[in-house]
C-alpha cells in the first residue's frame, strides 16, 4: 500500500518513511523549505505556481506542469503568491522504480539481457502541460474520492511513465555520438538546463548566445546538439513556449492580443498572430472565441 500525507501552511501531518512509495498532497500560499528527496519523485502542480531549485537550476512549475527529480537530491521548494498553490508529489521506492524501469525493456521471451539500472543518472525534467499526457491520471490521484486501490495502480503506471521518459533521455544522449558515457551525460545535462532556461525566460528577449552562455557551451555546439537531441532548434523552442503561454492567457484573461503578445515575449500583435496561426492553423482571436 502507498502512504498518503497532507501538507498545509508548511506543516506535514506526519513525515513519509524514507525510501517508501508515498503521495503528498499540498495546499500552500507562503512556503519555503529545504527538502531531501531520497526517492525518484514526480511533482505536479494542480493549481497556481510552485518553484523548486536543485542542482543549480530553478524550475517554475505552473498549473499542469510536471517536475521529475532523481533520488538523493537536495531541493528547495518555494510558494509565494496571492493565490494558494495546490499540488501533489509522488515518491517512488527503489524496488518499484527498478521493476518499472526493467519492464520497459523486458520482452516476452527468454532472450532478455538485463540492462544497467542507475537511477542516480536520471535527470531533472520539467514538462510543460502540453508536453505530457498524464493529466487524467494525476487528477484522479489528487481526487480524494478515488478508490485507494485505483490510486495504487495509477502510482505504478506513473512510475513506469517516469522511467520511460528517463529511458528516452538516455537514448537522446546516446544519439549525440560521444564515445565516453560521462561526456554524453554532461552534454545532455547542459541541454536540459538550456530547455529549463528557455521555459523560465521565454517571455524575455533571449537569443542563442544568451542561452549558450547560460549553459557554458558555444552557440554552435548548443545549436547542433540541441537540434540532434530534441529535433527542434532553441529558437523554435522559445516560440513554442511563448505560444503555449499565450494559449493559457487567451483562456483565463481578458488582456488584448497586443498585451498578450508582449507578455509572452513577442515584439507586437502582428508577429504573435502570424506565429500563432502558423502553429495552430487559426488566429488567436478565433481561438479565444
Amino acid at each position: 500500500m502507498i502512504d498518503h500525507f497532507n501538507i498545509k501552511d508548511g506543516h506535514l501531518n506526519r513525515r513519509p518513511a524514507e525510501g517508501k512509495t508515498s503521495i503528498i498532497y499540498s495546499e500552500l500560499q507562503n512556503f519555503e523549505e529545504q527538502l531531501s528527496d531520497h526517492s525518484l519523485s514526480l511533482k505536479y502542480t494542480v493549481k497556481g505556481q510552485e518553484v523548486y531549485r536543485t542542482g543549480g537550476n530553478s524550475y517554475t512549475i505552473e498549473s499542469g506542469n510536471i517536475l521529475i527529480t532523481p533520488p538523493k537530491l537536495k531541493i528547495e521548494g518555494r510558494v509565494k503568491g496571492a493565490e494558494v498553490a495546490k499540488g501533489i508529489c509522488l515518491h517512488f521506492d527503489h524496488q518499484m522504480v527498478n521493476e518499472a524501469y526493467h519492464s520497459i525493456f523486458r520482452p516476452l521471451d527468454e532472450c532478455y539481457t538485463e540492462r544497467n539500472f542507475t537511477p542516480e543518472e536520471f535527470l531533472n525534467v520539467h514538462l510543460r502541460s502540453s508536453e505530457h499526457n498524464l493529466h487524467q491520471e494525476l487528477l484522479l490521484i489528487n481526487d480524494r474520492e478515488t478508490d485507494p486501490e485505483l490510486r495504487n495502480e495509477l502510482a505504478v503506471y506513473l512510475c513506469t511513465e517516469v522511467c520511460k521518459k528517463q529511458a528516452e533521455i538516455q537514448a537522446q544522449y546516446q544519439s549525440l555520438g560521444f564515445v565516453k558515457k560521462s561526456t554524453q551525460l554532461e552534454i545532455i545535462k547542459r541541454l536540459f538546463k538550456a530547455r529549463h532556461f528557455i521555459q523560465d525566460h521565454h517571455h524575455l528577449n533571449i537569443d542563442l548566445q544568451t542561452i549558450a552562455e547560460n549553459v557554458c557551451l558555444s552557440k554552435f555546439h548548443l545549436l547542433r546538439y540541441f537540434k540532434n537531441a530534441f529535433r527542434i532548434t532553441p529558437h523554435q523552442f522559445v516560440i513554442q513556449c511563448r505560444l503555449e503561454s499565450s494559449l493559457e492567457l487567451l483562456k483565463i484573461s481578458s488582456h488584448s492580443l497586443s498585451e498578450i503578445a508582449l507578455k509572452v515575449g513577442f515584439t507586437d500583435a502582428a508577429a504573435f498572430s502570424k506565429a500563432f496561426k502558423q502553429s495552430f492553423g487559426i488566429s488567436p482571436s478565433l481561438c479565444r472565441q
